[in-house]
C-alpha cells in the first residue's frame, strides 16, 4: 500500500481570536480514526477567558486534502436485513435504558439541529454529508439546499433523496450568492476550516436579515475531553484545526458579525465519542470496521453506560457536554 503523502504546515504560536499566545498541551499526536500522515501538537491560548485549542504547526491549506485520504463522510453501505433487524432491537433495549435520564429527547433535539419548533423556511446545510439531516427537515416542510466538499457525500445525497447539494467549499460553491436562506447549519464544520472568522462572515452572508445560524462542534471542555486527555476523540488531528470552548466559540461569532441566542452544551451524542476514546486510550486507534467481535459487543454494551455517565455529568456541570452548540442571529442587516 502506497504511503500517504506528507503534509507541510506552519507555525502557529497565537490565538487567532485573541492573540494571545499558545502553551503546549499536547505533543506528538497521530491520526487515530483515519491514519493521515504526521505527528501533531496542540496548543491551548494562555488567556484563561478564550481557552481556545488549535493545532500548532497548522497544515498548510493546499495540504489539508491528504488529511481527508481515506475520510468517510457520505454514510453507511448497503446491510442485510438480518443487520438491520439487529440494530433496531439493539438500539429499542439501548433507548430503554437510557429512556429515564432524558437521552432519547435529548438526541431528537440534537437531530433537528434544534430547530424542532422553528417554522420551516429556506434552510442551508454547510458540510451535509450523505443528506440525512437535510431530508428529515424537508419531511418537515423546509425547502433544503446542502454544500460538501466531497463529491461522493453529494451524490449519495442525491441519489437517496433527490436533495440539491452543491460540491465544494462554500466560498466557491456560493460565490456571489446573495443572502437567501432563513436559516444555515453546520454540524461539526467550523473545527476542519483554517479561518473560522472568516468562514462564519461567508455564512452570514448568505443570511436573510433576521436569519440564524445553529452550529454544533467539540467541546474543549467536555467530559470526554478532561477524561481520556490526549486520546479524546474530540481532538482529531489533523482535521480539526481548532477545537473550541464556549466563550471562544462566542468570540468567533461576533468577530463575525453575529450577536449570540444561545450558547450551551449537549450530551445527546456522548456514547460515541466515549466508546471510540477509551479504544483510543487503549490501542492507539479506533475504527469500527476493524473491531474484533468481542471489542464489537464490548463497544455495543458499553454506549448506553457511557451515555448515562455522560447525562449524570452533563447534569452536574452543565458546561462538560461532548458537544458545543450555538445559535447565532444575523441582526437586522448584512452591513
Amino acid at each position: 500500500e502506497r504511503a500517504a503523502p506528507a503534509m507541510r504546515a506552519h507555525a502557529e504560536p497565537r490565538c487567532c481570536l485573541c492573540g494571545s499566545p499558545g502553551a503546549p498541551l499536547y505533543r506528538g499526536l497521530s491520526d487515530s480514526v483515519y491514519s493521515a500522515p504526521g505527528r501533531w501538537s496542540i496548543s491551548r491560548c494562555r488567556d484563561d477567558q478564550c481557552g481556545l485549542l488549535w493545532l500548532d504547526p497548522m497544515p498548510v491549506a493546499e495540504d489539508l486534502p491528504a488529511a481527508y485520504a481515506s475520510y468517510y463522510t457520505h454514510g453507511e453501505p448497503a446491510k442485510t436485513g438480518i443487520y438491520r433487524a439487529g440494530k433496531l432491537l439493539y438500539n429499542v433495549l439501548a433507548e430503554c435504558l437510557v429512556w429515564p435520564a432524558g437521552v432519547p429527547l435529548d438526541r431528537r433535539r440534537a437531530a433537528l439541529m434544534f430547530l424542532g419548533d422553528v417554522r420551516p423556511g429556506t434552510l442551508l446545510d454547510v458540510g451535509c454529508g450523505d443528506g440525512t439531516f437535510l431530508a428529515r427537515m424537508r419531511d418537515r416542510g423546509w425547502s433544503v439546499t446542502g454544500v460538501d466538499f466531497d463529491p461522493a457525500a453529494a451524490a449519495a445525497a442525491r441519489e437517496r433523496y433527490g436533495l440539491e447539494v452543491r460540491v465544494g467549499r462554500l466560498e466557491d460553491a456560493f460565490a456571489g450568492g446573495r443572502a437567501s436562506f432563513d436559516v444555515i447549519t453546520a454540524s461539526h464544520v467550523i473545527e476542519h476550516v483554517p479561518d473560522p472568522v472568516r468562514f462564519l462572515r461567508q455564512c452570514r452572508s448568505l443570511l436573510r436579515p433576521g436569519g440564524r445560524m445553529v452550529l454544533k462542534t467539540p467541546n474543549a471542555w467536555s467530559y470526554g475531553a478532561r477524561r481520556y486527555g490526549p486520546a479524546w476523540r474530540g481532538l482529531e488531528p489533523p482535521r480539526h484545526l481548532h477545537i473550541f470552548t464556549a466563550p471562544s466559540l462566542s468570540r468567533c461569532a461576533r468577530q463575525a458579525g453575529f450577536a449570540i441566542a444561545a450558547c450551551f452544551t449537549s450530551a445527546a451524542g456522548a456514547d460515541g465519542i466515549l466508546v471510540a476514546s477509551r479504544f483510543i486510550a487503549r490501542k492507539s486507534s479506533f475504527r469500527e470496521d476493524g473491531l474484533s467481535l468481542v471489542e464489537k459487543i464490548e463497544a455495543r454494551l458499553a454506549r448506553p453506560l457511557l451515555a448515562l455517565t455522560a447525562k449524570l455529568a452533563w447534569l452536574r456541570d452543565r458546561d462538560c457536554g461532548e458537544e458545543l452548540c450555538v445559535v447565532l442571529t444575523s441582526g437586522a442587516s448584512q452591513a
